[in-house]
């Protein structure tokens, strides 16, 4: 146990993200044994940023190692600050039915208006922002279901309490709920269109129901989704249930190099489609800079999907240290570019737009 405790604050420590370690979440035992010696561990990494713990329902356990207190839901100690670390749970609704949407983002907002009217409570977390499988909605810890409490379902499509809380805490209103209207056509979006032959890189794909200018219609269809080429497949049903007019699939890459098109038809629209390419998964050792690079190239010693991305017609430049040389390789596998030897910063021109392979120290 506090190997494990350690282990988590070396891995989080000095993230901007974090504000403090938790002991434990709703122990159902005194722990409180442990309490002074995972103080101890954190305050050697870390004595900067506070520890808590969280209980639910609070209970007077030894208190003296922890600097706030987690507040789910039962009140917390008079004598500490606080922070809600978990509110609203137990409550949700499914996508697609709005008069329970606009139920749930009601109670949303307003546990959170409570949570800043507490004025010894620094503010309140949301249980919880995504839907998940597991527990909840009052099933009990032995009831394993699909769980409707996040304010986006598990794809990722918001919900109205979303946008609500967008609305509220950023004053932006950027809601793309669907509209009435005529639907035409079935449209596949996806977050990546390059994964990695490892079979195990994937993609979310949105499948949306658009009139002829685009915008969202409020339909619930069923999509059929078909695949040509080996280079992925669809991780989950093939035939998926449109609510609202949208839903999410998942495809993932297998080990074929190559192109996937993903077609979906739904009665009565116009298909959809949208294509995926693999690239061979090689790895390289040697750090690669380039003002076109990904973050994940250009700023890892280590990078395991050396590829670049060209996001228009400029020259590509790729610095080498000295001694070094590359050799460019196009997404088909074939040898495009090299350049190297004993020169330093040499650089290789003129590639157009598109993704590249570029191995280190290839003669």
């Amino acid at each position: 146990l506090l190997g494990a405790f350690k282990e988590m604050v070396l891995q989080g420590n000095n993230h901007p993200s974090i504000i403090g370690y938790g002991y434990f979440n709703e122990p159902s035992g005194d722990f409180s044994s442990y309490y002074a010696q995972m103080k101890k561990i954190a305050d050697s990494i870390n004595p900067a940023l506070p520890k808590y713990i969280t209980n639910n329902p609070y209970r007077d356990w030894d208190l003296k190692s922890i600097d706030f207190y987690g507040n789910q839901y039962s009140g917390y100690p008079s004598n500490l600050p606080a922070l809600a670390t978990e509110y609203l749970g137990f409550t949700g609704a499914t996508r697609g039915d709005l008069a329970a949407e606009d139920s749930y983002a009601t109670q949303a907002l307003n546990g959170l208006q409570s949570c800043k009217n507490d004025k010894k409570n620094a503010g309140g977390v949301l249980w919880c922002f995504r839907d998940y499988c597991g527990f909840g909605d009052g099933g009990g810890i032995n009831t394993l279901h699909d769980s409707k409490l996040g304010i986006v379902d598990q794809y990722y499509i918001p919900k109205r309490a979303y946008y609500a809380y967008r609305k509220t805490n950023l004053g932006q209103s950027d809601e793309d709920n669907s509209i009435t209207g005529t639907a035409s056509k079935v449209s596949l979006e996806p977050d990546l269109t390059y994964l990695r032959a490892d079979g195990s890189d994937i993609s979310r794909i949105i499948i949306a129901i658009r009139d002829n200018s685009g915008k969202c219609i409020t339909s619930s269809a069923s999509a059929t989704l078909s695949l040509s080429g080996s280079s992925c497949t669809i991780f989950g049903p093939a035939t998926v249930n449109v609510i609202a007019g949208k839903a999410g699939v998942v495809v993932r890459s297998t080990e074929t190099v190559g192109q996937t098109t993903i077609t979906a038809k739904s009665n009565g629209l116009a298909d959809g489609s949208t294509t995926i390419t693999t690239y061979p998964a090689i790895e390289t050792t040697t750090k690669i800079t380039s003002p076109h690079a990904s973050k994940a190239v250009s700023s890892m010693q280590r990078a395991l999907f050396p590829y670049l991305s060209l996001s228009d017609n400029r020259k590509s430049l790729i610095s080498l240290a000295k001694g070094n040389c590359v050799a460019v390789y196009d997404i088909a596998g074939r040898r495009i570019a090299s350049a190297g030897h004993s020169i330093v910063a040499n650089k290789i021109h003129h590639l157009s737009p598109g993704m590249y392979l570029i191995k280190v120290n290839d003669r």
